[in-house]
């Protein structure tokens, strides 16, 4: 491999030196993270994200105590029980709460009995699809 030299300090580096300090997350595109939760998330939880500002009020309202319960909220709460789901899952309600501000998006789910109001909302993007059995879920954004 040629060893490139930095042109004003003279110092020396290697590029698979800095390739191995770049740690490689999640997306950070809201268009990703939001389509990772229409497509592979569950709705029903991307909901509740959308409603509560972080998630320290999710699990509060819910009855669990702090982050540290987030495991215990999605096996209780979701059913969750394989390791892969529960992580992959911590790891996209930590990014939603890093990268959407409270109140960007909105989601909800209702029947078709019950429908749902988001009449005067300020969202120009909205997204309804059909969840099966009589559900459908509304999706709102401003992106």
């Amino acid at each position: 491999m040629e060893v490139k030299t930095l042109v004003d300090t003279g110092k020396m580096i290697k590029l698979n030196n800095i390739l191995n300090e770049i740690e490689i997350g999640l997306p950070l595109s809201k268009k990703e993270i939001l389509n990772w939760w229409l497509n592979n998330g569950n709705i029903y939880l991307l909901s509740y994200l959308t409603h509560y500002p972080s998630i320290n009020e999710l699990l509060s309202n819910a009855g669990f105590g702090n982050p540290s319960n987030l495991e215990d909220y999605l096996k209780d709460e979701f059913g969750y029980e394989a390791e892969d789901d529960i992580t992959e899952n911590i790891e996209y309600i930590e990014t939603y709460y890093k990268v959407f501000k409270p109140n960007e998006i909105y989601v909800s789910t209702f029947g078709d009995r019950y429908g749902t109001d988001i009449k005067g909302t300020s969202y120009k993007n909205i997204k309804i699809g059909y969840l099966g059995d009589g559900y459908y879920y509304v999706c709102c954004n401003n992106f």
